[in-house]
């Protein structure tokens, strides 16, 4: 367990005088990384900013210990990974229509991705935690098929599935049966953490309820959100997959803890 910037640097083998490459405790904080050094990381916020900052920074860190210790009692196994396919032919768009419902809940996580005017990129689609499908927004075919998922009967669980409505009726068509969206159901669980509060430094107001954050409490995936692609390409479409499995991992972990309520 790396506490605050410096350790989870030189941990993980950069100078932390260097430039930058790594991204800082506060988003990199929950996550587990395999070190070039040839250890698993565990990095945490540093106890003399927990205390400074108590909210989120102390209940954050009492989070992340338990995290590390579920790992050590796991064995640290290999990191999990998230299957992703393009759908580019209209029979893999059937291998996800049979795939659809095979969730012991129900549910499917959906995600869009738009470009700079606001057109729909791609809709991600995944029935389990570790698969999804990604459909690019290409053909007559493939929009099709977007507009039919979304519109269809299935439940299906959101991250700030607002956006995700507002992308869909500006294209003339409507996401049905939302059962969850994350940033709620986080909101319900931990409020003071969900909510907004000032920061005195940038005098500007942040929230504490965004994917990547609610996938360093409730995934063992990789750090991935700082990857940099172009709207439209490959590696746009496998990201979106990948946020749909943490936004259906962070949802179902999240339901049984509300249901337990």
């Amino acid at each position: 367990v790396t506490l605050g910037n410096e350790a989870f640097r030189t941990c993980m083998g950069e100078d932390p005088r260097d430039k930058h490459v790594l991204p800082g405790i506060q988003d990199a904080r929950g996550y587990l990384w395999d070190s070039p050094l040839g250890v698993r990381v565990l990095s945490a916020i540093h106890p003399a900013a927990a205390e400074r900052e108590w909210v989120p920074w102390m209940a954050l860190l009492g989070v992340d210990l338990r995290k590390a210790k579920r790992e050590l009692d796991a064995g640290c196994p290999a990191l999990d990974e998230r299957s992703v396919t393009i759908v580019t032919e209209p029979w893999e768009l059937q291998e996800l229509r049979n795939a659809i419902g095979t969730q012991e809940r129900g549910w499917i996580a959906l995600d869009t991705e738009n470009d700079s005017e606001l057109r729909i990129s791609c809709l991600g689609v995944a029935v389990t935690k570790d698969v999804a499908w990604t459909i690019p927004a290409e053909e007559g075919w493939q929009l099709a098929a977007i507009k039919e998922i979304c519109e269809s009967d299935v439940p299906k669980v959101l991250q700030n599935h607002m956006h995700d409505v507002y992308l869909a009726r500006k294209h003339g068509f409507d996401i049905k049966n939302v059962v969850a969206d994350t940033m709620f159901q986080w909101h319900v669980l931990q409020p003071e953490l969900a909510g907004k509060a000032l920061d005195k430094k940038k005098s500007s107001k942040r929230t504490r309820k965004s994917l990547a954050f609610l996938s360093s409490i409730f995934c063992r995936t990789a750090w991935w959100k700082d990857y940099d692609f172009v709207s439209g390409s490959d590696e746009q479409y496998i990201l979106c997959g990948k946020d749909c499995c943490d936004t259906l991992e962070c949802a179902e972990k999240m339901q049984e803890q509300l249901e337990e309520k």
